[in-house]
């Protein structure tokens, strides 16, 4: 007999003892991925809950946001809860934050920052009145830093599927009263239509196939999808994309706004992952976009400082590993 079924017996026959308060870690990993845990997963609960136990949702929630759901789908949703969420002041702004959330939230409570090398390559282009497109917003880092720094005269749209990311969005642009900021609970791609949007780790999500399996198993969320062209503020001075692998779906649904603005382009980029969710060849992608106008820098992680290729195929002729993910800076010609 499973865990889950045990528990569930001792909690039908109306026992009340350790075994029934709560909801045994073992068990509710067992109910939310379709199996037992194995050896490497019960260290981990071990590690993050010593008593073995789930006492609250907000238990559940951390639970949940730890393991990506990419490998571990899931049709749990189990919201934040008030205790998981925190403000916290950085420099010009203030942010509220998930501190379930080991993928960003975590990093930017205990560094005060986050991703510093693509705050270094877009600060010389949001000046005093600039517009920002931060495509993939995630809990808003960049979309509220740069709120600060184009200030009430400038705008920033914030772009994110996600509707718990979306609540921190909110909060943040109520702590800031940031009337410049104008949130979009949308996805961008190719073209219009509904997607379908699933967690990974943390605040992360990203676009997967619509398969039946998966609809059927609700191992995600529809969610709405738009292009770039069709909502695009009337100028554009700088653009960052960071939305797990669709990258150059948004960008092939934004040649119109790229042609008229030529703003800058700050990206992810990962040749696995574009192949996997964009389904495209990654040099041929991104020399496309490169062809549009703009000259290609990968932004070093330890120093900030951008390094120059002269073409998609020279920056790929050194890429390596097809997992590796970095950043690149298209600064336009």
């Amino acid at each position: 007999m499973t865990s889950a079924l045990r528990w569930l017996r001792a909690r039908r026959s109306g026992r009340n003892d350790e075994t029934t308060r709560g909801i045994p870690t073992s068990t509710f990993f067992e109910i939310a991925f379709g199996r037992a845990p194995s050896a490497d997963d019960t260290a981990r609960l071990g590690t993050m809950f010593p008593n073995g136990v789930l006492a609250s949702a907000a238990d559940a929630h951390r639970l949940l946001a730890s393991f990506d759901g990419q490998a571990y789908p899931t049709s749990f949703l189990v919201r934040a809860t008030a205790q998981s969420l925190r403000r916290i002041d950085l420099d010009g702004f203030a942010l509220w934050i998930d501190d379930d959330d080991p993928a960003v939230s975590s990093v930017i409570a205990h560094q005060s920052d986050w991703e510093a090398h693509v705050s270094a390559a877009l600060r010389p282009a949001l000046r005093a009145g600039s517009t920002f497109v931060d495509v993939g917003a995630n809990v808003g880092f960049h979309t509220f830093q740069a709120a600060s720094l184009v200030g009430p005269g400038g705008s920033v749209v914030a772009l994110e599927p996600s509707s718990e990311n979306c609540r921190l969005l909110q909060l943040s642009k109520l702590e800031n009263h940031a009337d410049n900021v104008v949130i979009m609970p949308l996805a961008l791609d190719r073209a219009p239509g509904v997607r379908y949007l699933t967690s990974h780790v943390g605040t992360n999500a990203g676009l997967i196939p619509d398969a039946r399996d998966d609809l059927l198993a609700g191992r995600g969320t529809p969610i709405y999808a738009t292009t770039l062209d069709d909502i695009a503020p009337p100028k554009i001075d700088a653009l960052k994309v960071d939305v797990e692998g669709a990258e150059f779906r948004v960008l092939d649904g934004a040649r119109r706004t790229l042609r008229r603005d030529k703003p800058v382009i700050v990206m992810e980029f990962s040749c696995e992952m574009t192949q996997r969710v964009s389904d495209v060849d990654p040099g041929r992608a991104l020399q496309e976009v490169l062809d549009l106008g703009y000259q290609l820098y990968l932004l070093d992680r330890r120093s900030h400082a951008p390094i120059a290729f002269d073409s998609a195929a020279k920056l790929l002729a050194e890429w390596g590993d097809p997992f590796r993910i970095e950043d690149l800076l298209l600064q336009p010609t």
